[in-house]
């Protein structure tokens, strides 16, 4: 640890200060007791308090307040400092090192921790190092000193660098200015003040004129870096300042003079003296134009000028000049009035009414056209103090009237079946000519009931459907629910067309009625055509589909006219393009398979849809067809083949058992067989009938066969002896001749069998 010797400056910084002005930021700076210690040719109390008076210098140029303990080399009680910098933001005491070696060296604090001194001790040694290239000691909390303990804001004590010892930090601190800046930059920083500000500084005395004499009580503003700072010019027409060195832009506004502005140089430690001059302000005038006859601003363009020539301003209603003194005349034309003018003064400074101009309006005509139902009507027009004007067509036009509101009245003489007299009031505007057309009311006319009934062009049936007319007036009327009957009261008369509408419906369905005045016209009738619609049939037998016939049968209008039939419903029968009722029957396909099905039904309104014949199948005796497959040449000879019988399916025949088909009703069907084996036999068929044997034969195919070529022939009594081909083969005389015989070869086993015959001369 080494040894320290209390010397020069302490600083302390603290929280905010709270007096009358809560946003004030008060700097206590205390260069010390001081001690009087000297060594290295230095000695401490100038040294910390030239320090001191610098930083002093620097933080109010920066924008701080500042309180300085010591401002002399006199000593002064640490009770005393303590009380001068209790409440401060901050509080600020500088010491100085002493040591016996020369090696020791650099810049070290200690603080109370409160408020933002931990922050502060930190931003000091790094400042220090950076702009008076001091080494870094430390920057830490310490309970073991009075003062920092006492006040109770943020507090700190800076050891600046060891003098006695003549260390390496004996120059940087003689650079009083330059330490100076290093620590009211660290302040800035740390309490949000522009770190630029901590510069040299002067005073500044703005100095406001015009022609010649000081203005008391100008606001003076100028832009001190971040801030702006204002103040007014004393008795002596002088505001005061003290600033960064640096050139300023100073702007100057007092009452009754234009605003001023110049540019002003402070220069360090001296004061600078800047004049600014200001110019008396010009003074204004400002009036209205209105029209004579409405006490309202002229609707259109008013043109004003001004003697002797200046701007002024108007938007319509208001004029106004901003000039020198002096007298002026403002004349105002309008194209519907006559000039008018007024004449003015103005006074430096001031804001002053004048006389409003009042223009007197031009006089204008009226014009117009009297109509009926959008036709010329003859009457006569009546305008209060003017001649009455015949009208019989065309357009009339008054003589010329001043401005103003009048009370226009077409009068229609004799009896009309159409329009009556009318009075309207129409505005004549200065030097125009305003159209003022009369279009005459209609006669009280009153009106019809107009009636009528819509119905289903196929059924007949009363429709609930939206009756819409077209006409003198637009209609739109809906048919009763049950009776299908529009009535409309209140009908102006005229011609209607009518339309009806309704889902399910085609469109397009209208008629034409007449309604006459105050009469019931009946009889406007409307057919709707449905839009056409599809069902389809099925039969169903215990989710079974059953071949069936369905008719369909139209009874719309009567006991029905047959509209359609499908004869071999096998899934489903449909038919489209229905409208209305329909009686559809469904008969068995089969003969007697289920008893005949009936059921009205109606179709859809567009669509489709399905009904579902559920029938009960009758029960029947089982009959069946069945029977064996043979050769024509032998009926002990077996065929296989393929056996059918139509509607009633196929099977295979081997000859194992008999081929067999059941049927639900008697009678003879045809049976058919075709041969397994195609190069032995032809196809066959028998008519069979049912529950009775049936056996179709089959006719083989024989091919050719040479016999012998040796013979023996006794005549008359002729024998042959045939070589047999194979074991199965045999020869057998059918007849016998004078003259020749006929053989038949016989050859094959039991599962086949052909022939062959042949005639032999003897």
């Amino acid at each position: 640890m080494s040894q320290r010797v209390q010397m020069g400056l302490a600083i302390a910084l603290g929280a905010m200060f709270t007096a009358s002005n809560a946003t004030a930021q008060v700097i206590c700076v205390d260069p010390g007791g001081p001690r009087g210690v000297s060594g290295c040719d230095t000695n401490e109390a100038p040294l910390m308090l030239n320090i001191a008076n610098n930083l002093t210098k620097y933080l109010k140029t920066a924008g701080f307040e500042v309180r300085q303990t010591r401002t002399s080399s006199s000593s002064m009680a640490e009770s005393q400092r303590i009380e001068i910098c209790q409440g401060a933001t901050a509080t600020v005491s500088i010491v100085a090192n002493s040591y016996t070696s020369s090696a020791a060296n650099g810049i070290e604090v200690y603080h109370n921790g409160k408020g933002k001194a931990a922050t502060l001790g930190n931003a000091i040694i790094d400042s220090a190092a950076s702009n008076m290239k001091m080494a870094k000691r430390q920057s830490q909390s310490a309970s073991n000193y009075s003062m920092l303990n006492t006040l109770n804001t943020a507090a700190m004590k800076v050891y600046l660098g060891f003098i006695t010892s003549c260390s390496k930090d004996v120059p940087a601190m003689k650079d009083s200015e330059g330490y100076a800046k290093a620590l009211c930059r660290a302040i800035a920083t740390t309490y949000g003040k522009n770190a630029q500000g901590c510069v040299d500084s002067g005073d500044l005395h703005v100095e406001v004129v015009s022609n010649g004499t000081r203005i008391p009580g100008a606001t003076v503003s100028l832009v001190h870096l971040s801030s702006q700072q204002s103040k007014k010019t004393d008795s002596g027409g002088t505001a005061l300042f003290k600033l960064a060195v640096g050139s300023y832009i100073v702007s100057v506004s007092a009452q009754g003079y234009e605003h001023g502005e110049g540019r002003c140089t402070v220069v360090a430690d001296k004061t600078s003296i800047c004049e600014i001059s200001i110019e008396p302000s010009t003074g204004t005038i400002w009036g209205n134009v209105i029209s004579e006859t409405t006490g309202q601003p002229p609707s259109g363009h008013v043109s004003l000028s001004v003697t002797p020539q200046t701007d002024i301003s108007f938007d319509g209603v208001k004029w106004r000049i901003v000039s020198k003194p002096g007298s002026y005349t403002i004349v105002a034309t309008h194209d519907q009035y006559y000039s008018g003018s007024t004449k003015c003064n103005i006074i430096n400074g001031n804001v002053q009414q004048c006389d409003t101009i009042s223009l007197k309006p031009k006089p204008g005509k009226l014009q117009g056209r009297v109509k009926c139902e959008g036709n010329d009507f003859a009457a006569t027009i009546k305008i209060k103090g003017q001649a009455d004007i015949g009208y019989t067509g065309g357009t009339w036009t008054s003589a010329e009237l001043t401005a103003g509101v009048y009370t226009v009245t077409a009068e229609v003489s004799g009896a009309t079946p159409t329009c009556t007299g009318a009075t309207v009031n129409c505005q004549v505007t200065p030097g125009n000519t305003t159209d003022c057309s009369i279009d005459l009311p209609k006669r009280d006319i009153k009106p019809g009931t107009l009636e009528g009934t819509v119905t289903d062009a196929t059924t007949g049936q009363k429709l609930a459907a939206i009756v819409s007319g077209n006409g003198p007036q637009t209609l739109s009327q809906k048919c009763d629910e049950n009776t299908g009957i529009f009535k409309t009261d209140g009908v102006a008369p005229g011609d209607y067309t009518l339309t009806a509408s309704l889902d399910g419906y085609e469109s397009g369905a209208s008629v034409t009625c007449s309604v006459e005045e105050a009469q019931h016209t009946t009889g406007c009738d409307i057919e709707l055509q449905r839009v056409g619609g599809k069902i389809c049939f099925k039969v169903n037998a215990d989710e079974e589909l059953m071949p069936s016939v369905v008719t369909l049968f139209d009874i719309n209008k009567g006991t029905g006219t047959e509209v359609g039939k499908d004869e071999s419903v096998k899934r489903s029968a449909c038919f489209g393009g229905l409208r209305g009722k329909y009686k559809a029957i469904a008969t068995s396909l089969t003969e007697g398979a289920f008893e005949e099905q009936e059921v009205d039904i109606e179709a859809p309104k567009g669509g489709s849809i399905e009904y579902i014949f559920e029938v009960e199948k009758k029960v029947f005796k089982s009959h069946y067809l069945q029977g064996t497959v043979k050769s024509s040449l032998n009926e002990d000879v077996i065929v296989n083949a393929t056996v059918s019988v139509d509607n009633l399916g196929s099977q295979d025949y081997d000859g194992s058992e008999e081929w067999r088909f059941r049927t639900p009703v008697g009678g003879v069907h045809t049976v058919k067989a075709v041969p397994k084996s195609p190069e032995q036999y032809r196809p066959g068929e028998a008519d069979c009938i049912v529950d009775s044997p049936c056996v179709v034969v089959l006719e083989p195919i024989i091919p050719d066969v040479d016999l012998p070529a040796e013979e023996d022939v006794t005549k008359g009594n002729a024998t042959v002896d045939v070589m047999v081909y194979g074991d199965s083969c045999q020869s057998t005389p059918r007849s016998r001749h004078a003259q020749g015989a006929w053989w038949l070869l016989l050859c094959g086993g039991a599962a086949a069998a052909w022939g062959y015959r042949r005639r032999r001369l003897l």
